[in-house]
């Protein structure tokens, strides 16, 4: 026993915890999807602050209309269930060109946002 040292070192690219008996090593490495699923986070962020701003009960089921481009419009249409149930929109669409300016906009990650929110 006192000619072996065991040594634990983190693998690169990693965050490692580890005491006496076990190590925890997680890939922090951020991919496309990861970002993508985190713009969708802070989309049902900006909508649910704009629920409460608008004065909506928690149960309120609402229509989301909203202008996005790109990269941001792909991750929405992408996680469109998961922000509709977080959000409780019976509805999550595109707004159509012409449409009158959106009461609500944000920005993700340099992305702009553009909402409107209706009772339904």
């Amino acid at each position: 026993a006192n000619d072996i040292n065991v040594l634990r070192e983190a693998e690169p690219g990693t965050n490692a915890v580890s005491n006496r008996y076990i190590s925890i090593a997680l890939d922090c490495a951020l991919n496309d999807d990861l970002v993508r699923e985190g713009w969708a986070r802070e989309v049902v962020r900006h909508i649910q602050a704009a629920r409460k701003e608008s004065g909506f009960a928690v149960s309120d089921r609402i229509r989301v209309r909203y202008a996005a481009a790109g990269a941001l419009a792909a991750a929405i249409a992408t996680h469109r269930e998961h922000i509709a149930a977080e959000t409780l929109a019976r509805a999550l669409e595109p707004r159509g060109d012409g449409e009158e300016a959106a009461p609500f906009n944000a920005t993700v990650d340099g992305h702009a946002l553009a909402f409107t929110l209706t009772r339904v």
